[in-house]
């Protein structure tokens, strides 16, 4: 096709006027079509207001209203382009008791702003929206020791320091009404076995709606290593009758405990009493008590056999007739 045209000869042509010519007929084309009346779809903008400073829009309302026009094509491309448009603007009289607005109250103000063409429908029947009031909350920070993996054999053996130690929430009240009023934080897939200080993340429900006053926090505590001992000591009988008629047959126990590897111990410091008061009748059991100042150093004491079974040699012996029944 192309082989065959004379293209020596279509030089010679007025493409001036040819180009004229095509102008001329697009225009009275773009003309008579622009004169014919139509139908279509159009967003028209719209800008709600409030009076209260305080409220956080949670589902905002629209910017725009869709609906359904008639006219003619100048009018609607005029509108389409949003030349010598006004926004069209809403109160909301009270957000916070009512979150939505019939779309039909909007039509008599849009019909005044699009004087020209017809509106046939709204493609909504209602504008939802929500609104919430703005809000701050305190909320305390706290470490729960058994969240926190420490190596084996290590203990924490000093206060946990947090700072800051509480944080303020601001936003909607409604999501702030859901949040607990300590906030736990938490070290995360560590098997901590020096001292701690590390810089963390607050650990939170994410919202856009929540903001806490800071992002980060410092956690801070030590830690050392413990062993297990374990010792036979003597038990010390107190309150018992002087004619042994009720006693029990143990005279020393095994104790067991924790103690920190860097210190030493002395063993004559370490008491188990049994008293005489603290005989459960019921069962005619007694459980001693371990008679020692509490250290960090020294935890989890504890008697092997945690009690022991006390024996009565008179059924008649007048303490046992008196606690017996009790």
């Amino acid at each position: 096709m192309f082989k065959s045209f004379d293209w020596e000869n279509a030089k010679a042509w007025n493409w001036k006027g040819i180009g004229i010519s095509v102008l001329i007929s697009t225009t009275i084309w773009l003309f008579n079509a622009f004169n014919k009346p139509y139908t279509t779809q159009i967003s028209y903008p719209i800008r709600f207001t409030h009076t209260q400073d305080d409220l956080l829009a949670i589902t905002p309302p629209p910017k725009q209203i869709d609906l359904e026009v008639s006219g003619q094509g100048w009018e609607l491309l005029r509108i389409s382009l949003g030349w010598q448009i006004e926004p069209l603007t809403m109160r909301i009289k009270n957000p916070l008791k009512t979150n939505y607005m019939l779309s039909r109250t909007l039509l008599p103000t849009l019909i005044e702003n699009l004087n020209g063409v017809k509106i046939m429908g709204l493609n909504n029947d209602s504008i939802r929206f929500d609104y919430d009031y703005v809000a701050t909350k305190e909320i305390f920070l706290k470490a729960n020791p058994k969240q926190i993996s420490l190596a084996e054999n290590y203990r924490i053996t000093s206060p946990i320091f947090i700072q800051p130690q509480k944080i303020f929430f601001t936003g909607s009240s409604r999501l702030l009404a859901q949040l607990s009023d300590t906030l736990f934080v938490k070290v995360e897939g560590k098997s901590i076995s020096e001292n701690f200080r590390e810089l963390l993340d607050l650990d939170y429900p994410r919202h856009e709606f929540l903001q806490p006053s800071s992002q980060k926090i410092l956690l801070s505590f030590e830690v050392k290593e413990f062993e297990e001992k374990a010792f036979s000591v003597p038990i010390v009988w107190l309150n018992f009758p002087r004619d042994s008629s009720i006693y029990i047959k143990e005279r020393r126990t095994e104790l067991r405990f924790w103690k920190r590897i860097d210190e030493q111990l002395v063993v004559d410091n370490l008491i188990v009493v049994a008293d005489f008061e603290d005989i459960n009748w019921k069962d005619s059991t007694l459980t001693p008590f371990i008679d020692t100042n509490p250290t960090d150093s020294l935890v989890d004491l504890r008697t092997i056999p945690s009690k022991y079974k006390v024996y009565v040699k008179n059924a008649k012996n007048r303490y046992y007739r008196r606690n017996r029944d009790r």
